[in-house]
């Protein structure tokens, strides 16, 4: 009995086609990172797996060892390795860097549970206090909901896993999901059009 043991790729797939692909998604196109995400995702997510045990974790690290691999394809070499390795590599660090802040937040977990509101309300602060600087960023967070505010910052600001963010704010994970990225998809939007068109 022949069983494929590579049946899960749609057809046979090269180094050199590899490469190709690399180039495509340095070029922005976003049909090339839905090829890479389906020759990959599946080693990816049982990875993430291995290292968090959580299949929620597991889903958060892929979903954003995907917008990394988007915004550093251009940092890949083919000197350092093949794009596997070098998605993999990726997203065992990024499982590694969930797996901290969870240790961290843990610690502090009893003083966010006391006072949820105050504390996620002074995040909230930081994060618009931090980019007094850069006016455009400070208008583009003002377009943004309260709650898409609030959640952006415990998740950048605190650090804090999607999962951890539903806990601390008692709302569902999808919700929690869904809130973060139309927020970010309304920052890069607001910021795009804020872009100087001539120089």
């Amino acid at each position: 009995m022949d069983k494929p043991t590579e049946s899960k790729l749609p057809q046979p797939f090269e180094p050199g086609d590899w490469a190709t692909l690399m180039d495509s998604i340095v070029a922005r196109d976003e049909q090339a990172l839905a090829r890479l995400y389906d020759l990959t995702v599946e080693r990816a997510y049982s990875l993430a797996y291995a290292i968090t045990r959580n299949s929620s974790d597991a889903e958060d690290v892929v979903a954003d060892l995907y917008l990394q691999v988007w915004q550093r394809a251009a940092q890949y070499s083919e000197q350092r390795g093949t794009v596997l390795a070098w998605v993999m590599v990726n997203c065992r660090s990024l499982a590694l860097d969930l797996l901290r802040r969870r240790r961290t937040q843990e610690r502090g977990q009893q003083r966010l549970a006391a006072e949820p509101d105050e504390r996620c309300d002074s995040i909230a602060e930081d994060l618009l206090n931090a980019v007094q600087e850069g006016t455009q960023v400070h208008a583009a967070l003002g377009a943004l909901s309260d709650i898409q505010r609030r959640l952006i910052a415990l998740a950048y600001f605190s650090d804090m896993s999607h999962q951890e963010i539903a806990t601390t704010t008692e709302l569902p994970l999808g919700t929690v999901k869904s809130h973060i990225r139309r927020g970010l998809k309304t920052l890069r939007r607001v910021l795009q059009q804020q872009a100087p068109h001539h120089g």
